[in-house]
């Protein structure tokens, strides 16, 4: 028998027992950091933009020189020899205008620019100014980007396309980011076969590694994968000892439900007694789909040894093993939830909390969730949820046209 923990006793045992557990930093090229969790603050310490710049194509002027300005009266101005964008122009005359290009540095003396829409040129070296302006109207002044003591990012954020921009501005080459964990991935039963294969009688492709492969490295990790193990005692244990020699985390793919065959649970408890600092820390979870989950410490290191269904062992992994990963690389971000409405009655009297996949579409002016039907052994249904509802274990289900909550995939 299993003794069924909790979904939320799991969370406060794994971060009890691995909370603790944080990879090391490393200094990367600035294109390489993309994706990775920053470890520590970016603060500026210089001004961006380095100069007052006109965010449009027109004339630099004084402001006060535009006001009452029109189409019937426009402001006359000579217009100043104009300098090439990335050149130093030349200071800005009282009752003059000069040409700035898009990007290109305001002449000293100038308050504001006009768009070149709003100015004519009748090729008699005067500007026809038709509209007035404001002081400071279409300038972007030097700092106000960033300037320096400013906190860009902070540690703990992943780093996206727009944050190299914005790494770049600042002139920085290299950024320290937390070292990817390292995540062995081992699947366990004669009845696998690789997915290059052709299945025969009973055997199934080996859904879980690829899955589970993709969901580590998804998660900011390096998955290695030892592939299919079969049923036999020995090679379980060897590749077990060999995974977590050369890695910070072990997932397991079936073998650790409470059936003859399911030696996964058999080696663990062998390799408990071994090793200091290890113990089993739970052996079943109340949630449906993903019952027989296993979470062990063997030698301080995470395992977990997950459902061979491929639906149950993915939600396993986004609950319990994907957050596990975001905490030891210091990543602060959390699962994004979108409320939608449900489409239909969902019945649940399992006593065991529920997961189920949704569609997730416009209608009625509103986000709308559609549950996915279907057994948990069937992979497919995963890649057509837009995401998936919790059903708590003491709930006998939901009502149609209620809000929820979607955790999105």
């Amino acid at each position: 028998m299993l003794n069924v923990k909790s979904s939320t006793e799991v969370e406060r045992i794994v971060h009890s027992a691995f909370g603790h557990l944080r990879t090391g930093v490393e200094s990367v090229d600035l294109l390489a950091s993309l994706g990775r969790i920053l470890a520590s603050d970016i603060v500026a310490d210089q001004y961006v933009p380095t100069f007052d710049r006109s965010t449009v194509d027109g004339y630099a002027v004084r402001a006060s020189d535009t006001f009452g300005a029109s189409f019937a009266i426009p402001a006359i101005l000579p217009c100043m020899d104009g300098t090439p964008i990335g050149g130093q122009p030349e200071p800005l005359i009282s009752g003059q205008c000069q040409y700035v290009p898009t990007g290109g540095e305001i002449p000293q003396g100038a308050d504001a620019m006009v768009m070149i829409e709003d100015v004519e040129d009748f090729g008699d070296g005067m500007r026809y100014v038709m509209s007035p302006t404001a002081p400071g109207r279409y300038i972007s002044f030097m700092g106000d980007d960033v300037s320096p003591g400013k906190i860009v990012m902070q540690a703990g954020r992943k780093i996206r396309p727009q944050d190299i921009g914005t790494l770049a501005a600042l002139g920085i080459q290299n950024v320290d980011v937390h070292v990817k964990p390292v995540v062995s991935i081992l699947s366990t039963g004669d009845e696998l076969v690789e997915i290059h294969a052709s299945p025969e009688n009973a055997q199934i492709r080996d859904v879980n590694t690829y899955t589970l492969s993709a969901g580590v490295t998804s998660s900011g990790a390096e998955s290695v994968r030892y592939g299919i193990i079969k049923d036999d005692y020995s090679l379980i244990k060897a590749s077990m000892i060999n995974a977590l020699r050369d890695s910070d985390m072990l997932l397991i793919s079936g073998g650790s439900s409470v059936g003859t065959l399911d030696l996964a649970r058999q080696v663990i408890d062998e390799l408990v007694t071994q090793y200091e600092d290890s113990r089993v820390l739970l052996h079943g979870i109340a949630i449906k789909p993903g019952k027989p989950t296993l979470i062990a410490s063997i030698q301080g290191k995470p395992v977990f040894g997950l459902p061979g269904h491929p639906m149950a062992a993915f939600f396993m992994f986004k609950l319990f093993v994907g957050p596990l990963i975001a905490r030891m690389m210091g990543n602060k971000e959390r699962h994004l939830t979108q409320n939608a409405i449900l489409t239909i009655n969902i019945p649940s009297n399992t006593g065991r909390e529920e997961l189920v996949p949704v569609r997730l579409a416009e209608g009625a002016g509103r986000l709308q969730a559609e549950p996915i039907s279907g057994k948990s052994g069937l992979i497919s249904i995963l890649s057509e949820a837009g995401g998936y509802i919790r059903i708590p274990r003491d709930q006998e289900g939901l009502l149609s046209n209620t809000e929820v909550t979607v955790y999105l995939l």
